[in-house]
C-alpha cells in the first residue's frame, strides 16, 4: 500500500514546482522535468493538495481529475495536451536565444512539445527526443546571426541524433569558440588589427611627407652663362629666379634699397604692378648688392612673361 507524503512535502513540492509568473508553461515543463521527472507519483488527492502548479486553470483541473497513482510529470503532460491544440501554440511562446545554454534550453522546449503532441514518440523523456530537421531549423532562426552558419552544417538531415546528442555538440561548439585557444586567437587577430592600423596610418604619413618633398623639389636648377633659370619636372610650370626680377626692377628705374631683403614674391609683384602700368621709368638704381638667394614664388605665372625682346637683351647684357 502506497503511503501519501506528508502535507509538510507537499507544500514544499508546490514551493519548487510552481510556475513563476513571468514563466511560459513551454520553459515551465522544462524546468518540471529537470526537477521532478517520473520520480514523484500522486494520487488524485495529493493531486489536490498539491494545489495550483501551473498557474492555468484548465491545465491544474486536468492534473487532479485522475484518482489512480500517476506521475507529476505525466499528469501535467495530459493537462497540458487537453489545454493546446497543437505543438505550434506551445512553439509560439518561445522568445529568440543568445546564448548556446539558451539554444539548448529552446531545443528541449521543443522536444517537449513534440513528445506532447507526436504519436510517433514513445518516451517520456525530452531529451531522448529524436532532434527533426524541422526543430533544428527552427532553433536556428531563433538564433544569433552569428551561429547560423555554423549551426546550419552540425545537423544532417539524414542522421539520427536526439535532443541530448545535439546538445553535447552545441556544448563542444560553445568550448571550442569561447574556449581558451580561441580567447588567445581572438587575442592576437586584434593585435593584429591593431597594427595593421598603426601601419596603414605610418603609411599615409609617409606618403604626405613624400608628397611634400616632391612638391619642393620639384623645381630643377639649370645653370647657364650669366643667368639663373628653374624648370619642373613637367615642363608646364616655370619660375621667374630672383636676378631677373632684380635686374627688371633696377632697368625699371626702382629705388633697390627699398627692395633689399624683401621676399621674391613682393619683387614678383612689383614687376606685375609695373607691367599692367605700362609706364616703366628708368632712373638710376642705388648701388646695392645682388642677391644671389634663390627663393620660390607662389605665384606659378612668370612676372615677366610678354616682356619685349629688347628689355631682355638688355637684361642679360646687364647681367653679363
Amino acid at each position: 500500500m502506497k503511503i501519501p507524503p506528508p502535507f509538510s512535502d507537499l507544500r514544499g513540492l508546490r514551493k519548487d514546482y510552481r510556475r513563476q509568473p513571468d514563466e511560459s508553461i513551454i520553459s515551465w515543463l522544462v524546468r518540471l522535468w529537470d526537477a521532478a521527472g517520473e520520480v514523484t507519483i500522486l494520487d488524485g488527492t495529493e493531486a489536490r493538495h498539491l494545489g495550483s502548479l501551473s498557474q492555468d486553470t484548465v491545465i491544474d483541473q486536468g492534473m487532479m481529475s485522475r484518482a489512480s497513482p500517476h506521475s507529476l510529470w505525466e499528469r501535467v503532460l495530459e493537462s497540458v495536451a487537453q489545454r493546446y491544440l497543437c505543438a505550434d501554440d506551445l512553439y509560439m511562446q518561445q522568445t529568440g536565444w543568445k546564448t548556446i545554454e539558451q539554444g539548448i534550453q529552446r531545443l528541449r522546449e521543443m522536444a517537449v512539445a513534440e513528445l506532447i503532441f507526436s504519436d510517433d514518440i514513445t518516451t517520456r523523456n525530452p531529451d531522448l527526443v529524436p532532434c527533426t530537421p524541422v526543430m533544428w531549423r527552427k532553433l536556428v532562426r531563433l538564433g544569433p546571426p552569428e551561429y547560423a552558419s555554423a549551426l546550419a552544417i552540425m545537423k544532417r538531415d539524414d542522421t539520427y541524433e536526439t535532443v541530448l546528442d545535439m546538445a553535447k555538440k552545441l556544448r563542444a561548439y560553445a568550448d571550442a569558440v569561447h574556449g581558451p585557444t580561441h580567447a588567445r586567437i581572438a587575442a592576437v587577430e586584434t593585435q593584429l588589427r591593431k597594427l595593421e592600423d598603426k601601419i596603414e596610418k605610418n603609411h599615409k604619413k609617409l606618403r604626405e611627407e613624400i608628397k611634400e618633398d616632391l612638391i619642393q623639389i620639384s623645381a630643377v636648377q639649370i645653370r647657364g652663362p650669366g643667368i639663373q633659370r628653374w624648370r619642373s619636372f613637367d615642363g608646364e610650370r616655370r619660375h621667374t629666379p630672383r636676378a631677373e626680377l632684380w635686374a627688371f626692377l633696377r632697368e625699371s628705374g626702382e629705388d633697390m634699397r627699398r627692395w633689399d631683403g624683401e621676399p621674391t614674391a613682393a619683387l614678383a609683384q612689383r614687376v606685375r604692378d609695373l607691367k599692367r602700368r605700362g609706364s616703366i621709368t628708368k632712373k638710376r638704381a642705388a648701388p646695392v648688392a645682388r642677391s644671389r638667394d634663390v627663393e620660390y614664388d607662389d605665384d606659378m605665372s612668370d612676372p615677366l612673361e610678354g616682356t619685349s625682346k629688347a628689355y631682355a637683351q638688355g637684361k642679360k647684357d646687364n647681367l653679363a
